[in-house]
């Protein structure tokens, strides 16, 4: 299977500084093409979010160029093994960042944090890690479906029924996260996989570019058809996110995609 993938990530018209960082790779193997996506979003509470958000990514960069080779020749990308595998190692590279990124803060008397998804396409399985808000999403048949669930106050509280939706609105803690890396001392990343679909898109973003555009507007700029055509990923994503800035929205956004290309030689990073 071939890939098509892209990202694009935007600071805003308010903020000065970007806080969000990401990461996509691919890579050509005996069993198709491997695709690596990342997005981070550092804590606007927090210092120096764009330092931990960029610790998440560059962690990330090196386990895919020094690590997943390995695994893959050893494992052959696929099967339970590579599977238990791959979260053990992603476990140890989200933890010895979050230790890292603690220990910095101790030493400069500050907090360091940062949301995260990652997500792995290989052999036909999609693998997904998440700490916080960051989200992954299927575009597929006219929608855009939530694979992830977001680990913050306001989805957990909703999830247990005690508060409505109409509370959560205007409730100081809606937008507090249960955890990030870099400023949780008890860290407990969630993993899954699933069948990667062949006729979907998989969209991995920041709440900046979720909360910020319609599902209409996702689906017209990022069904698999649309991207196939054209293969202009970076400027769909673009487009979406300047959309975005046009309604007002302020905070950082970041948005990466990946599908499976329609024939051979449409494959782009």
């Amino acid at each position: 299977m071939r890939l098509i993938c892209g990202g694009a990530t935007e600071k805003g018209p308010v903020k000065a500084v970007n806080q969000d960082s990401y990461l996509v790779k691919r890579a050509e193997t005996p069993a198709g093409d491997v695709a690596l996506a990342v997005v981070a979003d550092g804590m606007s509470g927090l210092d120096e979010g764009e330092v931990a958000s960029a610790a998440v990514v560059r962690a990330f960069d090196q386990w895919f160029q020094r690590t997943l080779p390995c695994l893959g020749e050893s494992l052959g990308f696929a099967g339970p093994s590579f599977a238990q595998t791959l979260h053990v190692q992603w476990e140890n590279v989200v933890q010895e960042v979050n230790l890292t990124l603690m220990q910095r803060g101790l030493r400069q008397g500050a907090s360091l944090g940062a949301a995260c998804t990652i997500f792995l396409v290989a052999a036909g399985v999609f693998y997904v890690m998440q700490v916080g808000d960051t989200r992954l999403y299927c575009v597929s048949g006219g929608t855009w479906r939530q694979l992830t669930e977001d680990q913050t106050f306001a989805a957990r509280e909703q999830a247990a029924g005690r508060l409505s939706p109409q509370e959560l609105a205007v409730h100081p803690l809606r937008n507090t996260l249960l955890q990030c890396v870099g400023a949780s001392q008890n860290l407990n990343p969630v993993f899954f996989q699933g069948v990667f679909d062949e006729e979907a898109t998989y969209l991995v973003c920041s709440d900046g570019f979720h909360r910020s555009v319609t599902e209409l507007e996702v689906v017209a700029a990022c069904a698999p058809a649309a991207l196939r055509a054209g293969g202009a990923v970076h400027e769909s994503l673009q487009h979406l996110l300047a959309v975005g800035f046009t309604r007002g929205q302020k905070d950082n956004a970041t948005a990466v995609a990946l599908v499976a290309a329609a024939g051979e030689g449409l494959a782009s990073c």
